[in-house]
């Protein structure tokens, strides 16, 4: 069964992240299937903060998927809207997935994808479907003992990105030729 985050009316007049997350492959934990959820969190790394965990940007908003039991391939078909994106430099999506132990959940890997990756233009890349950039993402290793392996399958699309905040602020800069979005 698929899920839907909901968006809230503070996104109805901002730019945001369209996330679906259609399923896994290849999904395993120490080569057996695996009890997955995902935590999916747009993060503003230009303000780092330090956790136990590692440093992590400030949180903008985040979703959570329900747990797909004994699995090598979950299927989430679970979409978010996560935002508001002001800026896109500096933002970052990570999905930490985690696997359902007797005493409730273990981290097992994640996912990072700079928001600038969703900007990307290729003649082979069609952006032009509702999911926007669609592909396998490879899960690596968050941190010492999360030892899920395998991809996921994303579809990835900025939903009214003409109100980002960046046409001034890259003339400001005088870097509006460089093809990046300044802060």
């Amino acid at each position: 069964s698929g899920g839907y985050h909901a968006s809230s009316a503070r996104h109805a007049n901002c730019c945001v992240l369209r996330v679906h997350l259609h399923s896994g492959k290849g999904m395993t934990r120490g080569g057996h299937r695996v009890s997955v959820r995902a935590h999916l969190a747009l993060h503003d790394e230009r303000n780092l903060l330090e956790t136990e965990d590692g440093d992590l940007g400030a949180l903008i908003d985040s979703a959570e998927t329900g747990v797909k039991l004994w699995t090598r391939a979950p299927v989430w078909k679970f979409v978010a809207k996560l935002g508001p994106v002001r800026q896109i430099e500096g933002g970052v999506l990570r999905i930490s997935l985690y696997h359902r132990v007797k005493n409730g959940m273990s981290p097992g890997g994640e996912v990072r994808i700079p928001l600038e990756t969703v900007l990307t233009k290729d003649e082979v890349i069609d952006d032009s479907s509702k999911d926007g950039l669609v592909g396998y993402f490879p899960i690596v290793e968050a941190d010492a003992g999360s030892n899920i392996t395998g991809q996921l399958k994303l579809g990835l699309k900025l939903i009214r990105p003409e109100l980002l905040n960046d046409a001034d602020d890259a003339q400001n800069e005088g870097d509006e030729d460089n093809g990046r979005v300044v802060i």
